[in-house]
């Protein structure tokens, strides 16, 4: 977040600050919840897309949605970009056999490289944050220096994880006082947020049910 917070501090010392971020951990754990928080934290412009929204079947008309988002979001800077599902526009280009899919990859480099340039102001500060349950699916160049060149791996909570978890969810709730977070983290192993959100929502229905009868 210290490109977006401070700046100055990167362009006092000379520094090209990181411009892309990839998260990456099993579905539901948390990726999108966590990019939007930042932006809501930093109180910056906060572009979200599925990457498969931006495939279209017109010839270029993807890689012109590329740019023009891009565009806007140096405009509108400080702001954040977030791909959800950038592995679906992303994969190695050695491995893929239509047009299309390469020359996206292609535009998506040249839009993450132009970043240090464009948006190299301090009032011009633009992060790109991708998402992806493969990251071993993504095109390698993506991956170097310059680009997706950080990367945060947002596991499956452990126990204490979930209960805290889980009182997060439920601290607007009127709950029992028999409910027992610590008791409930301990029998859901496995579980992520979706799941976690998935299961208090179910509560609150079945209580909801039991008012009504």
């Amino acid at each position: 977040v210290y490109p977006l917070s401070h700046p100055e501090v990167y362009a006092h010392l000379g520094v090209e600050p990181p411009r892309g971020v990839l998260l990456h951990g099993p579905p539901g754990c948390g990726k999108t919840m966590l990019a939007a928080a930042i932006a809501g934290e930093l109180g910056c412009t906060f572009f979200s897309v599925s990457a498969p929204e931006v495939v279209s079947g017109m010839s270029g008309e993807s890689e012109q949605r590329l740019r023009d988002m891009f565009a806007a979001a140096v405009k509108l800077a400080p702001s954040i970009i977030f791909l959800d599902e950038v592995d679906a526009i992303t994969p190695k280009r050695d491995t893929v056999s239509r047009s299309m899919e390469k020359r996206i990859v292609a535009q998506l480099i040249t839009c993450l490289d132009a970043l240090g340039t464009d948006a190299a102001a301090a009032d011009k500060s633009v992060i790109v944050i991708g998402a992806t349950n493969r990251p071993d699916a993504l095109d390698q160049a993506l991956r170097r220096a310059g680009r997706f060149d950080r990367e945060i791996c947002l596991g499956v909570p452990d126990e204490r994880g979930r209960e805290q978890i889980l009182r997060v969810l439920t601290q607007k709730m009127r709950l029992d006082g028999a409910v027992d977070m610590a008791y409930i983290a301990k029998k859901t192993p496995g579980f992520v947020g979706a799941d976690l959100t998935a299961l208090t929502r179910e509560a609150a229905a079945v209580a909801v049910t039991r008012v009504f009868k």
